[in-house]
């Protein structure tokens, strides 16, 4: 490409690539590129890239499998340009040297680039890579370092990350990039080093379609199992499993960790993740949280929060969470933050083991809507729901089969709480209030609820008042043992 100033190819005797490739060695074949500000560079066809004041020294060198890029500070946007006009024909892919097919999914500008072919729509960059971890690496950070695109993997291919850096798998997510896993895991092997798989930065957006990942582990302390997304970052998965990651020390949410982010699931399972702090698959701290038709299932937290700790605002819609476990509050769901709504899901089958909320610990504002509540335990308070420090709304539910080890088998009131057509039944209480227990100065109004079947070990086998009960429409309590009602402040319309 002459006349565009490319500066001369040379090597850089021991300069170690990312991710673990090998380094360059003294009489290397040329493949690296130092360049100078204000300078531009070529690579094979590709389109001179001017480098900005201020950059330089930036490295930009191969990165194994044919594929360029590097770490270039200030400079200006080291991506792959693409072609913009509408006369794109479509791609069908080439044979690479190792006999891989590597094509794209969708239209390209048709240039080849070291054996690879990359999209070159408006829509942005596809590149798809082989069954290789090296290459899948080298892909995203690729596309990391430009303006993004899509990563289509290798269908139903494992790629065994062994590598990372900066405690990740890949470089932190800063632009638009989607990986289409097509079936595909991720996994990280237990005798690799510890990393999480991706973490999100501040105006990152990564999308997880088709894709499993299992085995992160991050450094102590260290939130994020398999995802991290830190202030402004956003991330969404579809049809995506994350089973296996674990957290150390105080680090929370076992699959993925939101702090001030956007995280969207749907259609996803998050499975048999550990934290060793809060939220056994997630952690949403004061960050934008939405799941829809997604399992949160046998996730464990030794801390709060089983299946998920939400602390910000959260949407459930659609979903299960279930048969999770938390060391302390709320084996499946511990609310607090802003803002929790359930709606059309299950919350079944969690454990808490210490004081409050087998199925849900309140400690800000919940809203259930259309939801089972059932078969959840705790060792203290609310083996459905407990509230403490905030109120819950419950309409057109079921709070059933749920058991404590104190009070409250179905629902625990140490705050006030709404019910409104819903069925509290065969719920078990150790202590009082096989049905619902109100503490004294907290309110439980119920409206065309039905209360039967419940058993207390204590008193009070419907409702035990303390506080304040008020009852609407067709509300019905009956059928409780050892009684129907009892406590220091009478229940209106309820036969002991």
């Amino acid at each position: 490409m002459a006349g565009v100033g490319v500066l001369a190819l040379g090597t850089v005797a021991g300069a170690a690539g990312p991710w673990g490739l090998p380094a360059l060695s003294a009489g290397d074949a040329p493949r690296s590129v130092a360049v100078a500000a204000g300078g531009q560079v070529a690579v094979g066809d590709q389109q001179a890239v001017t480098v900005s004041a201020g950059a330089a020294g930036a490295l930009w060198r191969e990165m194994g499998g044919g594929y360029w890029g590097g770490d270039w500070g200030v400079a200006g946007d080291p991506g792959w340009p693409t072609d913009t006009h509408d006369d794109h024909h479509e791609d069908k892919g080439d044979e690479t040297d190792n006999g891989e097919h590597d094509h794209d999914d969708r239209k390209g500008d048709g240039k080849k680039y070291d054996g690879q072919r990359y999209g070159g729509k408006k829509g942005g960059t596809v590149i798809r890579v082989p069954c290789n971890a090296e290459k899948l690496q080298a892909a995203v950070t690729l596309l990391n370092a430009g303006s993004g695109g899509v990563v289509s993997l290798a269908e139903k291919c494992t790629y065994s990350v062994t590598v990372s850096q900066d405690d990740n798998a890949f470089p932190v997510i800063t632009t638009t990039i989607t990986v289409k896993g097509n079936g595909a895991k991720i996994v990280r092997p237990a005798s690799a080093g510890e990393f999480r798989f991706f973490e999100v930065g501040a105006g990152g957006n990564l999308t997880l379609t088709q894709l499993t990942l299992t085995g992160g582990r991050p450094p102590t302390n260290q939130g994020g199992g398999a995802i991290r997304v830190d202030t402004s970052g956003q991330l969404r998965l579809d049809k995506t499993t994350l089973t296996k990651n674990t957290t150390q020390g105080a680090g929370g949410g076992g699959a993925i960790s939101s702090n001030e982010g956007i995280v969207k699931v749907t259609r996803s399972t998050l499975s048999r993740n550990v934290a060793a702090g809060e939220g056994g698959a997630i952690s949403n701290d004061a960050g934008t949280l939405s799941i829809t038709r997604s399992n949160l299932t046998d996730n464990t937290s030794d801390n709060d929060g089983g299946g998920l700790y939400n602390d910000g605002t959260a949407t459930i819609t659609y979903s299960v969470i279930g048969n999770n476990v938390a060391g302390l509050d709320g084996g499946g769901l511990l609310a607090s933050g802003t803002m929790t709504t359930v709606s059309h899901s299950a919350i079944t089958g969690n454990t808490a083991n210490s004081s409050e909320g087998g199925g849900v610990e309140v400690d800000s504002t919940l809203i259930v809507r259309h939801t089972t509540i059932s078969n959840n335990t705790v060792n203290g308070e609310g083996g459905g729901i407990d509230t403490d420090g905030g109120t819950a709304t419950v309409e057109d539910s079921k709070i059933v089969n749920n058991t404590a080890g104190g009070n409250g088998g179905g629902i625990n009131a140490d705050d006030d709480v709404f019910v409104t057509r819903t069925l509290i039944a065969a719920n078990n209480a150790v202590g009082d209030g096989g049905g619902v227990y109100v503490d004294a100065g907290n309110t439980v109004a119920l409206t065309d609820t039905k209360i039967t079947k419940n058993v207390a070990g204590g008193d009070g086998g419907g409702v035990f008042n303390d506080g304040t009960v008020t009852v609407a429409g067709k509300t019905l309590i009956t059928n409780n043992r050892p009684n129907n009602c009892a406590g220091a402040n009478a229940v209106p319309d309820c036969f002991a």
